[in-house]
């Protein structure tokens, strides 16, 4: 989703953000807002902000001696536009910028990258010290609710009038939205599935007798298994840390979600989600058939599975 960050002198925001290691609350203030704004709408918030020009005013003049010269009228100065994004967006961001700039004269947009693990200490270090703070940033869907509900994000009141929400993904679209408030725009989605190497998976498949890739964990597992004695190598990737989309992956096949449907509860200790968490640990530490994942596997296309 795309931010857009504007200072504000007048409004004092405070951040709340929870530490993943202890759960503990810290409170920051900080002299910039956050805005979730749509990237073409950026030039309307900042250009229609600027001070109006200083009229030039006519110097008087004695009866006797010839009028001054006309004042040549100042230029006007480049006004910068920071945007952040992740590595696998600034380049989306890097390639727009020119045609952005064309449309609008006078602004020039500086794209900054940032690695995933680094980032959103990123964000919330320059929100907390307010400098350097960027006019644009993308971020993680995840990271947002700590900052809406910290009343770090600006509505965007034009959102749902200059956007046609019919061209976004429900889901996506609704995903930022807060009691009846957008705070977000859709940047990029992603989703979740299973593919694999075929010359890795059929060879196994055929060992056990198999015709068609499994659909149940009862004969997915054997499956893994066996790709591991005949490669010597891990079958299957699975995540670590606090990117919680994959375990949804099993968390949703066995009937489970992380919320209620009217979104008040956390149900993620339910017998079914318990569940599904015990077969992602025990694909590591009882089947033995996964690897970690990390970023030297990340693409690697002789990844198995």
């Amino acid at each position: 989703m795309i931010f857009i960050v504007e200072g504000n002198t007048k409004t004092t925001c405070y951040m709340s953000h929870y530490k993943d290691s202890g759960g503990e609350k810290m409170f920051s203030k900080s002299n910039r807002v956050i805005s979730v704004l749509v990237f073409a709408l950026i030039v309307a918030l900042l250009v229609g902000c600027r001070p109006p020009a200083t009229p030039t005013v006519a110097p008087t003049v004695a009866p006797t001696e010839a009028p001054p010269p006309a004042a040549t009228p100042p230029i006007a100065q480049e006004r910068a536009l920071t945007v952040w994004g992740f590595v696998w967006t600034a380049d989306w961001l890097d390639a727009i910028a020119p045609d952005f700039e064309a449309q609008h004269p006078g602004v020039k947009v500086n794209v900054g990258r940032f690695e995933y693990d680094a980032y959103q200490d990123m964000v919330l270090t320059t929100l907390a010290s307010g400098e350097g703070v960027p006019d644009v940033v993308t971020l993680d869907p995840m990271w947002a609710g700590d900052l809406i509900r910290g009343g770090t994000l600006r509505p965007l009141d034009k959102a749902t009038t200059e956007l046609k929400v019919e061209d976004f993904v429900p889901g996506g679209w609704n995903m930022y939205a807060w009691q009846g408030v957008q705070y977000g725009i859709p940047l990029d989605l992603d989703f979740n599935l299973l593919f694999y190497r075929k010359d890795v998976y059929e060879a196994a498949m055929q060992s056990l007798g198999l015709t068609e890739f499994p659909d149940t964990t009862e004969e997915f597992i054997p499956l893994l298994q066996q790709v591991v004695k005949e490669t010597g190598k891990p079958a299957i990737i699975i995540y670590q840390g606090d990117y919680y989309a994959w375990y949804q992956s099993f968390l949703a096949p066995m009937g489970g979600n992380l919320m209620n449907e009217e979104g008040t509860e956390y149900i993620f200790n339910s017998d079914v989600a318990v569940k599904a968490l015990q077969l992602y640990s025990d694909l590591v530490n009882v089947h033995r058939v996964a690897k970690l994942w990390d970023w030297d596997v990340d693409g690697d296309p002789m990844v198995a599975l």
